[in-house]
């Protein structure tokens, strides 16, 4: 099998879920509403690792502004510290804008929360590109939201299966683990 025919077999059960168009204005969107809201703050982007450094690279370009950033691991281990020296005093009294690709059950968001609060921030944002609707979920205060999306596994924009597919343009639905209400809702995004 060729290298191609071999990238290829591995994409078969991947399904389109929101194309880079689609993305593209959400972000951008996105980055009015963030500007806007920014106005007389002083904002720190904290990007959660590694999930969402591809979403947070479009939405600061989306925002042309310049905000400092600082980057945090999304399952911080309790022997371990969520943030370099150097990052939590860029953090400490900030606006925070916490910005991933995705927000599920909410525990690493609760943890990160509790983590953040001995800094002493002035605020505490969630800025989200998907928002999966889970009843399980953790009550957490995401301002902003790219996408509402059901309890699917996806790849693709930054998201991963196996430290594989970060790199793919569009988000895609990995159908083998896929718990969508129903098999045709994702087309609904395309």
């Amino acid at each position: 099998m060729t290298q191609n025919a071999e990238a290829k077999a591995n994409l078969d059960h991947l399904e389109p879920f929101i194309d880079r168009a689609h993305i593209a204005l959400r972000v951008a969107e996105l980055g009015v509403q963030i500007r806007g809201d920014m106005v007389g703050k002083d904002p720190v982007f904290l990007v959660v690792l590694k999930g969402g450094f591809v979403f947070a690279a479009d939405l600061m370009r989306a925002l042309d502004h310049t905000v400092p950033v600082a980057f945090t691991n999304a399952r911080p281990c309790a022997h371990l510290p969520i943030f370099s020296r150097e990052d939590e005093d860029l953090l400490r009294g900030k606006d925070i804008w916490v910005v991933d690709a995705l927000l599920d059950q909410g525990h690493s968001a609760m943890r990160l929360m509790q983590g953040l609060q001995p800094l002493q921030p002035t605020s505490i944002q969630f800025a989200v590109l998907l928002h999966k609707t889970v009843e399980r979920a953790e009550k957490i205060p995401v301002r902003y939201v790219g996408f509402e999306v059901p309890d699917t596994r996806l790849v693709g924009y930054g998201l991963d299966e196996n430290q594989q597919f970060r790199g793919m343009r569009n988000l895609y639905a990995w159908w083998p683990y896929a718990q969508a209400i129903r098999a045709d809702e994702p087309e609904e995004f395309l």
